[in-house]
């Protein structure tokens, strides 16, 4: 399989979901990934074949920075055939609520095509986002054209739930896991930690900070400021983050925190590793430091 990043470009959206793990909303523009910084984010990624998310927030808040993004990476692709290196593939994820029309969907369905774009991830197909005002059945227009165009090799419409929710940022208020209400969380659909140096599966965030792809765990480094491969080689010498590459959470626990090994081992026997790691670490970030 590809390296799969998730490059969340902004925390500004055009609603407010109760699950948003990274608080994301209206009027935070300023916290979008832009210019010269999306640009050296771009050129820091490894020259390998990999799988680029490009996710909010809501990305179509900030069209413009969209679309210059997805120039620069053509321009990368471009480059990246010269040299015989590994393209990016993009996956764009959205909410879908721009498509308030079929007019206006074709419209930017084709801009997405001409600017590179090989998959679409619609995201809102939940109770969250009907609760926001979102269109359900226009969402279910979008997906439907976009696979009958033959133009993407990826389309999906999928939607959060209850049990499926990360526990962090404004969700951690309403959907906190304790151990009374851990049987009701369940991450079998999340990816794991595990090999997550090796194989590249990592979240940027917009100021250029980097975390495992559930945003549980830190990796120490900045991608605007330093290529992934230094940041990944750097990380490599950490002893726990070494163990969470190889084992996921329990080995990562296992090297240092030794009074929450014994109730993460009599707490996974009935949940999975992720909802142990949770219900550890309710207050979020895990540093390696730590």
């Amino acid at each position: 399989m590809k390296p799969n990043i998730y490059l969340v470009m902004t925390r500004n959206c055009n609603c407010e979901c109760a699950h948003c793990y990274i608080e994301a909303g209206p009027e935070q523009e300023h916290t979008t990934l832009r210019g010269r910084n999306f640009e050296r984010v771009i050129d820091h990624l490894p020259k390998i074949p990999l799988e680029l998310t490009l996710s909010g927030g809501e990305v179509f808040t900030q069209k413009r920075d969209l679309y210059l993004g997805l120039e620069y990476i053509c321009d990368e692709n471009e480059e990246r055939s010269m040299l015989d290196q590994g393209k990016i593939k993009v996956v764009v994820q959205t909410n879908g609520t721009w498509a308030t029309s079929e007019e206006r969907l074709k419209s930017i369905l084709f801009d997405l095509v001409s600017l590179g774009v090989k998959g679409i991830g619609i995201t809102s197909g939940d109770f969250f986002h009907v609760q926001q005002g979102v269109n359900t059945k226009m969402l279910e227009k979008l997906e439907s054209i976009a696979e009958k165009s033959g133009l993407f090799s990826y389309v999906n419409l999928r939607g959060a739930s209850k049990k499926w929710i990360v526990p962090l940022g404004r969700a951690k208020q309403d959907y906190r896991i304790t151990e009374d209400t851990s049987s009701i969380f369940s991450f079998d659909n999340f990816k794991s930690c595990k090999g997550c140096l090796s194989e590249y599966n990592l979240s940027i965030h917009p100021n250029g900070n980097l975390y495992t792809m559930c945003n549980q765990i830190q990796i120490p480094g900045n991608v605007i400021e330093e290529p992934l491969v230094e940041i990944v080689r750097k990380a490599r010498t950490d002893l726990r983050l070494r163990e969470l590459d190889k084992g996921g959470i329990r080995r990562f626990i296992s090297r240092k925190d030794k009074a929450k090994e014994d109730k993460f081992r009599s707490f996974v026997e009935d949940h999975t590793e992720c909802v142990a790691c949770f219900w550890l670490y309710p207050d979020g970030v895990i540093k390696s430091q730590d």
